[in-house]
């Protein structure tokens, strides 16, 4: 008998209702602004996606999430995981759909260089651990709250892409990237000071435009380098 994962529709609505709690109960300004971006990118993400977000029918240990949305499986099981999404990927690219739906993933180091994503990619809510879009194509993606340890789209051709409230913990390379939209909202981006990595950024050298109405928005974000 397969087992449902629990990360659904009405998960996502559960955590809302606990954000929706903690603002009421918050009188930080910071906090309360972070949680009101929040819930209104995760009303927007359940709307929009709310029924069709994806899984892999392999589970771990009779976990309650699927092996993509489950935070352990990611430590543990690294390999398997990867080798369960990019399984999974292929197969979601052969279906008859638009979109490609990988809200909530946690995904282990992993590399998707030189893919060309012909579908839309809808990362939402995705942590990842590092990640190498190197010379990746994308038409449609969007990142909105996604968390990357480290990211590297060196050379990735967008077409419209966002990051809204996206979590950067450390690296996140652009550099010489072609770019038809790329919309930088509200990011999160931190500066941790630790031996074992380097400072953190955000970096946009040597940009390409693909045609003169080309453009990238930067709106709302603070950042420590960009």
């Amino acid at each position: 008998m397969m087992v449902k994962c629990k990360y659904d529709k009405q998960y996502l609505q559960e955590k809302l209702e606990e954000m929706k709690k903690k603002l009421g109960e918050t009188h930080e300004k910071e906090e309360r602004e972070e949680l009101l971006l929040l819930i209104s990118l995760i009303i927007g993400i359940i709307e929009k996606y709310g029924d069709r977000i994806g899984h892999s029918d392999y589970h771990i240990n009779d976990s309650e999430f699927c092996i993509f949305h489950d935070p352990e499986a990611c430590k543990t099981n690294p390999d398997l995981v990867r080798e369960k999404f990019l399984k999974w990927l292929e197969e979601k690219e052969k279906e008859d759909s638009e979109d490609i739906v990988a809200i909530g993933f946690h995904l282990p180091e992993i590399d998707l260089s030189s893919r060309e994503f012909k579908k839309n990619m809808i990362f939402c809510l995705t942590t990842f651990d590092k990640a190498d879009f190197i010379e990746a194509k994308f038409g449609v993606a969007d990142f909105s709250r996604t968390t990357f340890d480290k990211a590297d789209f060196s050379g990735t051709k967008f077409g419209e892409t966002i990051f809204e409230n996206t979590v950067f913990m450390s690296r996140a390379v652009f550099d010489h990237a072609t770019v038809g939209f790329l919309y930088f909202k509200d990011l999160v981006q931190l500066n941790i000071f630790n031996p074992l990595k380097s400072h953190s950024y955000i970096s946009l050298r040597n940009i390409h435009f693909k045609d003169e109405k080309s453009k990238i928005v930067i709106d709302g974000c603070y950042v420590d380098y960009f």
